[in-house]
């Protein structure tokens, strides 16, 4: 349920995922408040980049993480019934690989299948054509940078989108979470801030040698 004001950092597995420690890494992160971990799974086709699928989900569990998954796919369906036994908190995925039809189909699955379900915007994605089909999710996800890569610094055009989107929300009093992905450290967390719930980060927070301040930055303290 969105609530503006409510603020969720969202650290980026994929920042980390090949540490050595990385058990030690995810009980650092529950121990400083962390909740809720943003897996993103890229097959070599949508973007250029390749990085997991369901291998780390029983880990994230385990440890007591929310799991949102942002596929980066062409075959979402695939993906999708993939990740469906491990029952996600969310799964993203981005309508632009797919016609209309085929994101009815997906979401009518993912509601009957109780999954909370939402779009992933690019940079480079109109989210205009895709806002018949909102009623229906429970989340949506803007890029603040090109996806496929982590590390990028922040675009304007995501956070443009993020801005126009929130506005659209509000008059139409849709209650949807929103999350923003990409290019967010303590310089820049201002510009999205009061209209994200959901805040990504992976290499700002992942590479601070002080997470807790680094968190705290990120949640304007």
């Amino acid at each position: 349920m969105n609530n503006s004001q409510i603020k969720i950092i969202e650290p980026s597995l994929l920042a980390f995922y090949k540490d050595e420690d990385l058990v030690l890494k995810l009980r650092e992160l529950k121990q400083l408040g962390i909740t809720r971990i943003h897996y993103d799974v890229m097959d070599n086709t949508y973007v250029p980049n390749f990085s997991f699928t369901t291998e780390y989900i029983n880990l994230l569990k385990e440890n007591g993480f929310e799991v949102e998954v942002h596929l980066m796919v062409r075959d979402v369906k695939k993906y999708y019934e993939m990740f469906l036994p491990y029952q996600p908190n969310a799964i993203l995925f981005h309508p632009s690989v797919l016609n209309d039809e085929q994101i009815k189909n997906i979401i009518e699955s993912a509601n009957n299948d109780g999954i909370n379900i939402g779009f992933a915007i690019n940079t480079s994605e109109d989210y205009n054509h895709y806002l018949k089909f909102i009623k229906d999710t429970n989340i949506i996800l803007f890029m603040g940078v090109p996806a496929g890569f982590g590390g990028q610094a922040i675009n304007e055009i995501g956070i443009q989108h993020l801005h126009s989107f929130k506005k659209y929300a509000f008059n139409n009093n849709l209650n949807i979470d929103i999350v923003f992905d990409g290019g967010i450290n303590n310089k820049t967390i201002s510009l999205i801030y009061n209209d994200a719930n959901y805040i990504v980060s992976g290499s700002y927070l992942m590479k601070s040698e002080n997470k807790k301040e680094a968190i705290d930055k990120l949640l304007m303290k």
